[in-house]
């Protein structure tokens, strides 16, 4: 996806891992490393889950999702719509649980023919080439109230301001030894279509992990860097930052507030 093509499969090499919270020692850049059993229970660690999705007439996917205001859970859009942006309204997903610190099980489903689907793909999303609009917000139906610290969304006008900046995210993979990993590394371009690389490690399974920048949410991993086409695991990252377009499109009608800077 990128501006390259198809084969930077999207399901098959989702990036993934780390993000350092205030308080907690940051991983050193470039490297993966697990999230030890005193960070769960820390921010945003405690906020992280992998979760799998089964998708209407589609294969099952593991992605990592985060929690974010009133029960929504954020991701990528390719981890709930299938390979051509279409969207199966009876799709159904659980988190997982993962010992004292994430140990609640998240249902997201279509109640019944009266409940409007929770899966909200970014409107317009095409598929997974689509890397510019790869986001997603999902209601969590079960449980019905989650208390937790929330992070703040934001959106940068100019994404030009990013590179060089230090960003952090943290998800699950079973590529990784530990599974649930965190790294940092640097944002080295604003590539063509809107999306940026980062010079951090990438993994299947953790697409959808969020990117931070100073404790807030900037974007979400959605597929390996330039260059990697087809590889489990990578060496860069591609990230789908919040845009204008997605704040007045997904993220305001679903009552999810975000700020611009």
């Amino acid at each position: 996806m990128k501006n390259n093509c198809f084969t930077k499969i999207i399901y098959s090499a989702f990036i993934l891992l780390v993000f350092i919270p205030l308080g907690t020692a940051f991983a050193e850049e470039g490297i993966r490393t697990p999230v030890s059993s005193q960070e769960k229970s820390q921010f945003p660690y405690n906020i992280t889950y992998a979760w799998n999705i089964n998708k209407e007439g589609s294969s099952k996917m593991r992605c990592t999702g985060t929690i974010i205001k009133d029960n929504w859970l954020l991701s990528a859009a390719h981890c709930v719509a299938r390979e051509d942006g279409s969207y199966g309204s009876w799709n159904t997903a659980e988190s997982e649980t993962n010992g004292s610190t994430h140990n609640f099980l998240m249902k997201m489903y279509k109640k019944n023919v009266f409940v409007k689907t929770p899966f909200k793909p970014m409107p317009g999303y095409a598929g997974y080439n689509d890397l510019r609009h790869d986001v997603s917000v999902t209601k969590i139906v079960e449980p019905t109230t989650i208390n937790t610290k929330t992070p703040t969304l934001v959106i940068y006008k100019d994404l030009n301001r990013l590179i060089g900046k230090t960003v952090t995210t943290t998800g699950y993979s079973r590529y990784y030894r530990g599974d649930f990993t965190k790294t940092s590394g640097k944002i080295t371009a604003v590539e063509s279509d809107g999306t940026l690389t980062v010079s951090m490690p990438a993994a299947q399974e953790n697409s959808g992990s969020a990117v931070y920048l100073d404790g807030e949410i900037i974007g979400v991993l959605t597929a390996t860097g330039p260059g990697s086409e087809g590889m489990i695991m990578a060496d860069t990252t591609t990230v789908t930052p919040f845009t204008l377009d997605i704040k007045s499109k997904l993220f305001d009608p679903n009552g999810i507030s975000s700020v611009v800077k």
